[in-house]
C-alpha cells in the first residue's frame, strides 16, 4: 500500500480537477444591503443540460485508505461538507483501463466549502477528518448514480493510506 499526504486546497493545485469556494465566507459580489444580501453565481457546475438534484451523504469515520474511485462522463458533481471537514481523493479524468494512480491527490475540504468536480475526474466518497459523522450536501443531475457512474476498486498495490500532517 502507498501513502500520500493531504494537500491544502488552493487554486494552484486544484484547478485541474475543478473549482471550489467557501460558501460561508462571503468575499464575492453581492446584491442588496443588509439585512438581506444575495451572493450570486459563486460557482457553476456543468450538468450537461440536466436538472440538479440535491442530496445529503452522511459519512462516518472509517480508516483513511483510498481504495475506490468513480467518475461521471457527462456531468460534473458538487459537494459541500455541512458540519465538519472532509478529505477527498481525486485523479485527472481518464478511462477505466488507464486510471492515473500515480497522479492521485488528497485534499482537505473545510466545512462550508463547495467543491465542484469536473466531468470525468476520478473521485469517491470523502473521508471524515475527525471522530464524528459528517453530512455532505451533494449536487448531481437527477439519477446520475444510476445512469452515468463508472466505479472501480483499486488493486491492492494501488491502495493509498492517507497521511494527515
Amino acid at each position: 500500500m502507498k501513502t500520500k499526504n493531504v494537500n491544502v486546497l488552493n487554486p494552484g493545485n486544484f484547478h485541474k480537477f475543478g473549482t471550489y469556494h467557501s460558501m460561508v465566507i462571503m468575499d464575492t459580489e453581492r446584491l442588496g444591503p443588509p439585512p438581506v444580501e444575495f451572493y450570486r453565481d459563486i460557482l457553476k457546475v456543468d450538468f450537461n443540460g440536466k436538472n440538479p438534484a440535491f442530496s445529503v451523504t452522511q459519512i462516518s469515520p472509517r480508516p483513511l485508505i483510498a481504495e475506490k474511485f468513480e467518475y461521471h462522463s457527462y456531468t460534473g458533481e458538487a459537494f459541500m461538507p455541512l458540519d465538519g471537514d472532509i478529505l477527498i481523493h481525486v485523479a485527472p479524468a481518464g478511462k477505466k483501463e488507464t486510471v492515473p494512480y500515480d497522479k492521485i491527490e488528497i485534499f482537505l475540504v473545510p466545512k462550508g466549502t463547495m467543491t465542484v468536480i469536473n466531468p470525468g475526474v476520478w473521485h469517491a466518497a470523502p473521508f471524515v477528518k475527525g471522530e464524528k459523522p459528517i453530512h455532505v450536501l451533494t449536487v448531481l443531475p437527477e439519477r446520475t448514480y444510476a445512469n452515468d457512474c463508472q466505479t472501480l476498486q483499486f488493486p491492492e498495490q494501488e491502495k493509498i493510506q492517507i497521511i494527515l500532517t
